[in-house]
């Protein structure tokens, strides 16, 4: 899909992965998380205290969900891959190809990996029917870069709650 500057536009189902493991919980207990990603493209430039803001530039923003949860439903499912990847391509639609820092889902905020894993976090827990499975969110901007927005262990999802740090 091509943008208005000409650019092709990436496919935010392109590079999808999924993946299910059986992890233990912090009490020994079993677990299941499962992980859902896609990736899509965007621009941005930071604004840095006392007012330096960064190059405009472009990066492919990977996206990883994690679910978890100790029961597995009548089909030994977790959470549906088909749903979760859905869900998650639904969530980056806005940010594929924009300008992150006008682009209006971030409210203005400063568009670091931090603030995208707290809007797909957030975005995810808004009417998705396994949100209280969703521990987790990582983004990365580009390679060994990687922000982790994580669920509150204490007191459940918690999205409302949590305030990004930039």
């Amino acid at each position: 899909m091509a943008s208005s500057t000409g650019r092709r536009r990436s496919d935010p189902g392109r590079n999808r992965r999924c993946s299910m493991q059986s992890v233990a919980g912090m009490d020994g207990t079993a677990m299941w998380e499962i992980r859902v990603e896609s990736s899509f493209t965007a621009r941005h430039a930071i604004r840095y205290p006392g007012g330096a803001i960064e190059t405009p530039h472009e990066h492919t923003w990977n996206v990883e969900v994690r679910y978890a949860g100790a029961d597995l439903d009548d089909h030994g499912l977790l959470v549906d891959f088909v749903q979760a990847q859905g869900a998650l391509e639904s969530v980056l639609r806005p940010l594929d190809g924009s300008d992150l820092n006008t682009n209006p889902v971030l409210d203005g905020r400063n568009p670091t990996a931090e603030v995208v894993a707290h809007y797909v976090y957030t975005a995810l827990g808004r009417g998705a029917a396994e949100a209280d499975k969703c521990i987790g969110v990582i983004v990365e901007e580009a390679p060994g870069c990687r922000a982790f927005f994580r669920a509150d262990p204490a007191g459940g999802r918690g999205p409302g709650s949590a305030s990004p740090r930039r």
